[in-house]
């Protein structure tokens, strides 16, 4: 079924929004959800089970009918979403915006399922809306910072955040600092994100994205027994988390904690066999303890099984540029450009790569210049090639 598109909360009665028929809506749910029963000639015969529609017709008054009708289309696009159904789920918030125009909880969970579905533009313009009559709500506000943050909209996402913290009592700031702090990180600024960080843990020392994010932070900082403690920390908090688990495996490395590092991407692996992230990290750790064959190794096994990964493309180009083998490490790394042509990264790869072979400088300046126009501030750009030279020129300064 073809997804249906967006149109701004005034518009929600149009004829874009709506179902056509009852064919449109035959679809099948698994388990003994809400959503089980699809078959009826109404939309909420289609939504509920019968014996939910057969309790709201027995509801005399009708605010109260209306209430639970929203409520019960408002259920059933949960279930859908829980259960991974995104476009089945959209088709229920959708529905529950036509017929309860400006509806908060409507509204807010169509633009939350938007955005899982990667729909950021169009979250952002329900959640403009929504806010034009929920003005300043703290949920719509920081679903709207999450969209920004999404499209890597920072300053945006961070004006969001800042409003939620200002408009609610301290005793609920844990979370909310916490998220700028991570959106401070992605944005580069890593001392005030450490600040922000800091103060969520003050807040709840439980807090494991607190703990998480504050420890990537001390990584870029080149703080990595910091780094460490705080990810060791998360990880008590939630043990079995994998992206925890591999950042400390990294991070031990950069530290010179070699044998450290791999007994987390061991222990990874024995998680999560058939995860790539694992192997990514080991081979990571292989890089940075200039064990370059064992490097490729890992990234081929990847390789094998997904000849389009990116991230493995690209580390295998990394190492067999470390091995010598300029001409394979360039054919990988214009795979990788294939597969993803609109990461910039990838292409001040390349140009570095090609900057070492003779004959390829105008090619190298190509690359660059592409990077340039991809990441579009300058400022961007001479951060992402200080890292990739790092990588490139010397054994420890995998970021």
């Amino acid at each position: 079924m073809s997804d249906i598109g967006l149109q701004p909360a005034s518009m929600l009665t149009g004829s874009v929004l709506q179902i056509s028929s009852a064919a449109s809506l035959r679809m099948q749910s698994s388990g003994n959800s809400t959503c089980s029963s699809l078959v009826g000639d109404t939309f909420e015969e289609q939504i509920v089970s019968p014996n939910t529609l057969r309790a709201i017709k027995a509801i005399d008054d009708d605010e109260k009918k209306q209430k639970v009708i929203e409520m019960s289309i408002l259920m059933a696009g949960e279930d859908f979403a829980m259960s991974g159904e995104l476009k089945k789920a959209v088709l229920c918030f959708q529905k529950a915006c036509q017929h309860f125009p400006h509806s908060m909880a409507a509204m807010d969970k169509l633009a939350v399922t938007l955005t899982a579905q990667g729909r950021f533009t169009d979250a952002l313009n329900l959640l403009n809306e929504a806010l034009a009559f929920h003005d300043p709500d703290p949920t719509l506000l920081l679903h709207r910072a999450d969209a920004h943050e999404k499209m890597e909209h920072y300053d945006a996402a961070l004006e969001d955040l800042n409003a939620v913290i200002h408009g609610t009592e301290p005793s609920v700031h844990g979370p909310h600092r916490a998220a700028r702090g991570r959106i401070l990180f992605r944005a580069g600024c890593y001392h005030k994100a450490t600040a922000d960080l800091t103060a969520a843990m003050t807040a709840d020392p439980y807090l494991f994205t607190a703990y998480y994010y504050r420890g990537l932070t001390f990584g870029r900082l080149s703080h990595y027994a910091e780094s460490v403690r705080d990810l060791t920390r998360a990880l008590e908090i939630k043990p079995n988390d994998s992206k925890a688990m591999l950042s400390r495996a990294v991070l031990w490395s950069l530290g010179g904690r070699h044998q450290l590092a791999l007994e987390d991407c061991n222990k990874a692996l024995v998680h999560w066999p058939k995860s790539a992230n694992p192997l990514m990290a080991r081979a990571a750790v292989f890089c940075i303890a200039g064990k370059y064959t064992d490097a490729e190794a890992d990234y081929t096994r990847i390789l094998i099984q997904d000849l389009t990964h990116t991230g493995a493309l690209a580390g295998r180009a990394f190492s067999r540029y470390h091995l010598g083998r300029l001409k394979q490490g360039l054919a990988d790394i214009t795979k990788a450009i294939k597969t993803n042509p609109g990461d910039a990264t990838l292409y001040l790869c390349r140009g570095l790569i090609n900057s070492k072979m003779k004959g390829r400088e105008r090619k190298s300046q190509a690359d660059f210049d592409t990077a340039v126009e991809i990441k579009g501030r300058l400022g961007d750009i001479v951060a992402d090639l200080r890292l990739v030279t790092q990588f490139l020129n010397t054994r420890n300064s995998f970021t």
